[in-house]
């Protein structure tokens, strides 16, 4: 069995880029699990189920998957059809992993177990998503009782201590929109104000949605933005509590019993730039 997991994390590469070309060899050079990719992954409108020769031009041919593809919804993946069509790939690639809009993963490691939250910040943070533009072509987006569905899900997930007798070391959130961020979005209040009660509970929170990366260290909830997978957007200003990338990073998550070890590689240079550690006592 494992005795630690391996994880990196991209998101927001829809469209085409030299950004993302260098993100794609990065990622297949380096030793890794699983990839996490945390939402935008169509430009602009997302993608129909008619139109599968874009998964081969701008999924398999450009970053060649070679290990699992943990996947969650981000707001430009709802423009056509809700993002059902990456649900349904599932069916049809093996590699890419997103058995509903959001969902739970445990990966048991040696004798502890670590539980990741795959959000859809899209419902949860609806004032957000109606600023984005976001048509409710169904009247099921926006809709109450799903996003309350999920949120009595996330809290009740979020207190389990045990996977089959196993102790939940590491509880990782997942989503799309930010929480804190120096980035063009800025922090979120809607998923502030979700996450924030249940601040203990959260080791860390990852997502996408601004076009750079960040680690923040003294945040009520402490957060990795990784969304430059194809285009850079520069923070007009950072925060004294986060370090800010100056250009575009991928992270690499190792997570063992003590410890999470995050590798920020710089993609010009194919090598470290930066390291996080958070330490379990």
């Amino acid at each position: 069995m494992m005795k630690r997991l391996r994880i990196a994390i991209i998101s927001d590469w829809g469209r085409n880029t030299e950004i993302k070309y260098k993100q794609a060899r990065m990622l297949h050079n380096l030793d890794k699990d699983v990839v996490m990719t945390l939402g935008d992954h169509f430009y602009y409108y997302g993608i129909s189920s008619r139109d599968y020769e874009r998964w081969k031009t701008e999924f398999t041919d450009v970053f060649r998957p070679d290990c699992p593809w943990w996947a969650i919804l981000g707001n430009h993946d709802y423009h056509v059809e809700h993002g059902e069509a990456q649900l349904f790939y599932s069916l049809y690639n093996s590699r890419w992993i997103m058995p509903a809009s959001y969902y739970e993963i445990i990966h048991v490691c040696d004798m502890y177990a670590i539980q990741f939250l795959m959000l859809d910040t899209v419902r949860l943070a609806p004032q957000t998503s109606q600023r984005l533009n976001i048509h409710d072509m169904t009247n099921t987006i926006y809709k109450a009782e799903h996003r309350l569905a999920q949120e009595n899900w996330l809290r009740q997930r979020l207190y389990v201590k045990k996977h089959n007798d196993i102790q939940i070391r590491w509880r990782i959130v997942c989503g799309h929109y930010t929480v804190y961020s120096s980035g063009m979005h800025g922090n979120n209040d809607e998923m502030i104000q979700l996450l924030y009660p249940h601040r203990d509970q959260i080791d860390l929170y990852v997502c996408g949605h601004d076009h750079h990366t960040e680690m923040s260290y003294n945040t009520p909830v402490r957060c990795l933005i990784s969304g430059n997978g194809c285009f850079f957007v520069r923070p007009s200003s950072s925060n004294a509590s986060s370090w800010v990338a100056d250009q575009p990073m991928l992270p690499i998550m190792d997570i063992s019993q003590q410890k999470i070890t995050i590798d920020f590689y710089d993609i010009e240079k194919q090598k470290i730039n930066h390291t996080s550690t958070l330490y379990k006592g």
